[in-house]
């Protein structure tokens, strides 16, 4: 198993009174699955990726990755978690307007997120990527030259490069007219298909076939969703 997540809980305190943001969730994922989280906002999607990721602690719970509680981690091998074996793209997540396109996707390696790879290794990784995402011959654009559809699979882009085990995707199609939004969802089955895991939180519902299964986020619980429309 990938990913495990095992009565998890989140609460916060307002004016002395505790509210469940996620509310005892179970939950797992293996390599290579696709899986949609859908749910009204301030459902506690976000959260539940937040937690998943390592980024917030449960107030209670556990969360396993590959068979270690991240909940026992310390800072830094939560830094090396999520720079080496998860990807996180957050909602309305964007690039550095100063760098290119290919300068961008660059920098998580030099910021010291590349584990193993090398710098040779990268640059054949992108080309390769760019060229298959439809974006090669836009690598040396500057962000605001990009249109949305663009700036979104520039951001699978980066979260695929440095071969993480697992992406985490907040609301990734949230801005984008439904052709964009389809051919972007095309784009994380073909992460999927790699044998990278995919979990995708969106409100959309022509998103949600594309997963190999679906959930909802509901009032802080999450359950199989009945079907996927």
């Amino acid at each position: 198993m990938l990913i495990k997540a095992k009565n998890l809980v989140k609460s916060y305190k307002s004016e002395g009174v505790s509210h469940r943001i996620v509310d005892q969730v179970n939950f797992s994922m293996k390599h290579g699955e696709f899986v949609i989280v859908k749910g009204v906002s301030g459902s506690g999607k976000t959260t539940l990726l937040n937690l998943l990721a390592g980024i917030l602690t449960p107030t209670d719970g556990e969360v396993y990755f590959e068979g270690s509680d991240i909940t026992k981690m310390n800072d830094r091998q939560l830094s090396q978690m999520r720079n080496q074996r998860v990807s996180y793209i957050p909602q309305n997540d964007t690039l550095l307007k100063t760098l290119t396109l290919w300068d961008n996707l660059h920098l998580p390696f030099f910021l010291g997120k590349g584990g193993e790879i090398t710098g040779d290794q990268l640059d054949e990784k992108l080309t390769e990527l760019l060229k298959e995402f439809g974006l090669w011959d836009r690598r040396n654009a500057y962000p605001s030259e990009l249109s949305g559809g663009e700036m979104r699979r520039a951001l699978i882009i980066r979260a695929m490069a440095l071969d993480p085990e697992l992406i985490l995707a907040d609301e990734p199609t949230a801005s984008l007219d439904p052709d964009t939004t389809l051919s972007v969802m095309e784009k994380f089955r073909t992460v999927s298909n790699r044998g990278i895991a995919v979990l995708l939180v969106s409100h959309q519902p022509q998103t949600y076939s594309y997963g190999d299964r679906l959930y909802e986020m509901k009032d802080g619980k999450l359950r199989p969703a009945k079907d996927h429309r």
